[in-house]
C-alpha cells in the first residue's frame, strides 16, 4: 500500500513514522493493524511529503483501511495500492480511455477493477474495457 501526502517529520526515525501510522489509523476509524514494514520513498526534499509503503501483515487489514480511506480524503491524504510498472502503464492507458469517452459524454463514471474499466451513466456498465500485453479489448 502507498500512502500519499501523510505528515512528515523532519529527520524522520522509524518510531515517528510508526506512531505517524497509528494516528493514521485512528483517524480511519481502525484498530489492531499490524504493520510488517513501513518506510518513506526517495531523499527527503524540503517543503515535500515523500510517500510512504506500508506492507501489511494481514489482507483484511488492507481491505479494512481501504473501505476507510475516503475517511482522510478531507485532510488531503491518498492511499492506493502500491502498483507494479506494468499495472501503471496498464491503469495509464484504461485511464486515457476513459478520459476520451468523458471528452464525448461528460456524464459518464469510470471504475477501475484489476485490469478492467467500467465505464457507466446509469447504475449498469455502459461499455466494459479490459486490458491484456497492453491492447485495450472492448467486452
Amino acid at each position: 500500500m502507498i500512502i500519499h501526502a501523510l505528515s512528515e517529520i523532519k529527520n524522520e526515525t522509524l518510531d515517528q513514522l510508526v506512531k505517524t501510522m497509528e494516528d493514521l489509523w485512528s483517524k480511519l476509524g481502525v484498530s489492531g493493524i499490524l504493520v510488517n514494514n513501513v518506510h518513506r520513498l526517495r531523499k527527503p526534499k524540503d517543503g515535500h511529503t515523500r510517500p510512504a509503503i506500508v506492507k501489511l501483515v494481514r489482507y483484511i487489514d488492507k481491505r479494512l483501511i481501504m473501505s476507510n480511506k475516503s475517511k482522510v480524503l478531507v485532510e488531503k491524504i491518498f492511499i492506493y495500492d502500491d502498483k507494479t510498472k506494468d499495472e501503471q502503464q496498464n491503469y495509464k492507458l484504461l485511464r486515457t480511455k476513459l478520459q476520451e469517452l468523458k471528452a464525448t459524454e461528460p456524464t459518464l463514471i469510470g471504475t477501475f477493477r484489476g485490469t478492467d474499466l467500467l465505464v457507466k451513466k446509469t447504475v449498469k456498465p455502459l461499455y466494459h474495457f479490459q486490458i491484456e500485453n497492453g491492447v485495450i479489448k472492448s467486452l
